[in-house]
């Protein structure tokens, strides 16, 4: 485009001189033929030299008129500038779906490459509340590795479409971070594929719902230095077949392990104070709970539904069992009430179709209804004299029962009509004490041999002897030992503690042990025989 216009300038130039030259040619008519001559050799000349006096004109206009030389130059070059610009504005909208698929063509690129140097096949960043944040990585066998400061929020990786598909890939968690203090609240949930979770000790909360619905999630470690434990943390974890809560833990949440269908064995922490509404609802595995000294109320539902559920502990701090706190229990054989509760909800052990007897709690001034309806293998129930009302429909449906014995005088119980059917069936014992709850197991011992050899040792009672539940005071005393003529080298106390002689010689030795709780003025005395083992080694 330069070219062209300083070539017209030139062609103007050499018309003007040309223009000239022909009157000199006229006038001078003795040398006609010289003045053409030279007119062409000029023009020839301007011709051939074109590109260089347009150059060097172009230079000197530029110098000679710069503001317009400089307009003339940049008007070309805004108008290539231009052209592009409004390509780039009409096919915008392809441009940005061409870079949408760009983008989703890298993400299985960068896997692949971080995939061949450490097996990282997802990674990223997301950020919380209060400047919180996490780091993230996913490797080729489905380990989510987890960094960062705070809290871990929930959707983890983003609300975007790609989330499920990526959820889909863990299968175990790890918290690699002791700046990470706790987990939100929803924050793994529906993650179907996990198996495992470590948690880390400095992880001071489980939030509410955390990992529900982890339906293949099998095992769960928590860490001492975990505090609490969120409502429904780990509902319908279907797979969860054990878990053992740390003791710093000191709140678990209503239905925390609701519907844990596989959950066969619990390890309690023993600084809660309560066993909340449905925490172990459904958990139609578990077979046996200990419910921890201190423990002061077992809320609604606790255990509804745990129907292989065959023996609870309650201790003696209890003093409220809810309502429809056991209810279908069907595998419940025994339970004992301590006589510190004075509360239960109604139907708190319906359907508990296994049961076969019950001694309930000296604190309770009335029974609830329904509270043992439909506990059709129900033979045996002492009542204590506090007890004043039986409400309707406490005994319905208890086809078995056989045997009820009242601490009271005759005419103090009253009976409700409604539904008690089966309990005018039986002819009530009045004023006969409750059978007493005493409870005791064995255990095995050690003694180490090169200490006997030398003198007598002594083995203290709770190392060889589980009582639990006595009414009245507890006293023990020697029945027999495996092997007679050893008999001479043990010794029990009235208290419990075992004494072996010394130069007894290495073996393991069974003994016999009889137990006996004297009762009270509601109970009765009983006496059991335990058997345990002392090894000398």
């Amino acid at each position: 485009m330069k070219r062209l216009k300083i070539t017209s300038v030139m062609l103007s130039a050499i018309m003007c001189v040309s223009m000239l030259a022909t009157p000199v040619g006229v006038m001078a008519d003795e040398t006609p033929s010289e003045t053409p001559a030279v007119s062409e050799t000029q023009t020839e000349a301007a011709e051939e030299k074109e590109p260089e006096e347009t150059e060097k004109q172009a230079s000197v206009k530029s110098e000679e008129k710069e503001p317009e030389a400089s307009e003339k130059t940049e008007e070309p070059e805004a108008e290539e500038k231009q052209e592009p610009a409004e390509t780039e504005k009409q096919e915008s909208e392809p441009a940005e779906e061409e870079k949408t698929e760009e983008g989703e063509e890298q993400v299985p690129q960068e896997s692949v490459k971080n995939k061949a140097a450490n097996g990282i096949i997802h990674s990223g960043i997301t950020y919380g509340d209060n400047g919180d944040y996490v780091k993230y990585e996913i490797d080729d066998k489905g380990k989510l590795t987890i960094k960062g400061v705070g809290q871990i929020p929930v959707h983890i990786f983003g609300k975007d479409e790609f989330e499920k598909e990526t959820i889909e890939k863990v299968k175990s968690i790890v918290i690699d971070d002791k700046r990470i203090t706790s987990i939100a609240d929803n924050c793994f949930v529906y993650f179907t594929n996990l198996k495992s979770i470590k948690i880390p000790g400095h992880i001071v909360k489980i939030g509410s719902y955390a990992f529900r619905y982890c339906e293949n999630l099998e095992t769960v470690e928590i860490a001492n230095g975990v505090t609490a434990i969120g409502s429904d943390a780990f509902e319908s974890c279907t797979n969860l077949k054990s878990i053992s809560i740390p003791d710093s833990v000191t709140t678990i949440g209503d239905y925390a392990f609701y519907e844990c269908q596989s959950l066969a064995s619990v390890k309690l922490p023993k600084n809660i104070k309560l066993i909340d509404e449905g925490l172990f609802c459904g958990c139609k595995s578990l077979t046996k709970i200990s419910i921890p000294n201190g423990v002061t109320m077992i809320g609604d539902n606790a255990f509804g539904g745990c129907s292989s559920l065959t023996s609870v502990v309650i201790p003696e701090t209890v003093t409220l069992i809810g309502y429809v706190a056991f209810v279908d229990c069907a595998s419940l054989k025994e339970v004992y009430i301590p006589d510190g509760v004075n509360t239960i909800g109604k139907s708190a052990f319906t359907n508990c179709t296994s049961l076969e007897s019950i001694t309930l709690p000296t604190g309770l001034t009335s029974i609830p209804d329904y509270l043992f309806s439909g506990c059709t293998s129900l033979i045996k129930v002492d009542i204590p004299k506090n007890v004043t009302k039986v409400e309707g429909g406490a005994f319905n449906k208890c086809t078995s029962l056989t045997e009820v014995n009242y601490g009271g005088e005759f005419g103090k119980l009253t009976i409700s009509n409604n539904n008690n059917g089966d309990l005018f069936k039986v002819a009530i014992n009045y004023e006969t004490k409750s059978t007493n709850s005493l409870t005791a197991s064995g255990k095995t011992a050690t003694v180490k041999y090169k200490k006997l050899k030398k003198k007598k040792q002594n083995v203290s009672r709770a190392s060889v002897i589980t009582v639990s539940n006595p009414k009245g005071a507890v006293t023990y005393k020697l029945a027999s030992v495996s092997k007679k003529k050893f008999k001479k080298y043990f010794k029990i106390s009235s208290s419990g503690v075992v004494s072996i002689k010394k130069k007894l010689k290495k073996g393991t030795y069974t003994i016999k042990c009889t137990v006996t709780a004297a009762g009270n003025d509601d109970y009765k005395p009983v006496t059991k025989t335990v058997t345990f083992k002392i090894k000398v080694k």
